[in-house]
């Protein structure tokens, strides 16, 4: 068993692999027996001859190849669920999340009562305005309409360690591909270490839909804000109808409501069967091609 795991996610990342590895080498605790573990979508660039390269030349790595795109979050689960180590950190390969949080992380959860310690963002920078605020919104609304007083940490991202027990944990509780959400969800003994988030400086980012996907499931698998939405919507409409009845006010005011209340109620309910759909199916598995260990 190895003492550290760490977990990167990669994805048309030919140009940052060989950098990040030694970053990484240059911040590993003294005397800990590590790994990282490239977790790759198949890409479109030179991405996997790179790993092969680097495999080659440096050690401790290991590279988890999916058979088709399953995006990020089930890219970090893939290699969270295929190593066997004491702790595992997860971190982008991009350096915005600086390495040098790895020996942070190790060091503070290392003989403490911790089961998870999350990277906190004080600072985003390169970021706009307009992300910023909206970022801000999509935490306030999750958190104030959360289900059973959840907590999902703002301005947090993937960036974390865990222990053993909290994987065995996430293994039992998945809830889907949202680890932000899943880690308040299971609870546990956590805290954070604060960090200034730096401009990437290399390439663009390849999940912004995935960043999409991630918010939605985690409004619709954390909080009950699109079921309270809807009801208002309906509320709404029923009052609009009844004022059309009994005071004679224009009818099309009721069918606007009304329309705009069976769409969104039919978006609601399609989300939330292909929610169920997905577990019940396992659609939200992982399918890997071949482990390069």
């Amino acid at each position: 068993m190895k003492e550290l795991s760490i977990i990167v996610p990669v994805f048309n990342e030919e140009n940052s692999i060989e950098k990040f590895i030694i970053e990484v080498e240059k911040n590993i605790p003294a005397k800990c027996d590590y790994e990282i573990v490239f977790c790759m979508d198949p890409s479109t660039d030179d991405t996997e001859n790179v790993l092969i390269n680097c495999k080659e030349k440096y050690k401790n790595i290991r590279i988890i190849k999916l058979s088709r795109r399953f995006g990020q979050s089930l890219s970090i689960k893939a290699g969270l669920y295929n190593c066997n180590s004491n702790f595992m950190i997860i971190i982008d390969v991009d350096l915005q999340d600086p390495v040098s949080l790895i020996p942070q992380l190790y060091n503070k959860i290392k003989d403490s009562d911790y089961e998870c310690i999350y990277a906190r963002r004080l600072s985003r920078a390169g970021e706009t305005v307009i992300r910023k605020t909206l970022v801000g919104i999509y935490y306030f609304l999750v958190n104030k309409f959360a289900d059973n007083n959840l907590i999902i940490p703002p301005n947090v991202g993937e960036c974390r360690i865990i222990t053993k027990k909290f994987l065995d944990k996430l293994k039992e509780s998945d809830r889907g591909d949202f680890i932000r959400g899943d880690a308040p969800f299971i609870g546990l003994n956590q805290s954070n270490i604060d960090f200034d988030r730096e401009e990437r400086q290399i390439g663009k980012s390849k999940y912004i839909i995935g960043s999409i996907k991630g918010a939605i499931i985690g409004l619709l698998n954390f909080s009950y804000l699109f079921l309270l939405v809807g009801i208002f919507g309906a509320l709404l409409t029923f009052i609009s109808g009844m004022m059309s009845l009994f005071f004679l006010m224009d009818i099309k005011y009721f069918l606007f409501f009304g329309i705009m209340t069976i769409i969104f109620m039919g978006f609601v309910i399609i989300l939330y069967l292909k929610s169920v759909f997905n577990k019940i199916s396992r659609n939200n598995d992982f399918i890997i091609d071949k482990i390069i260990d």
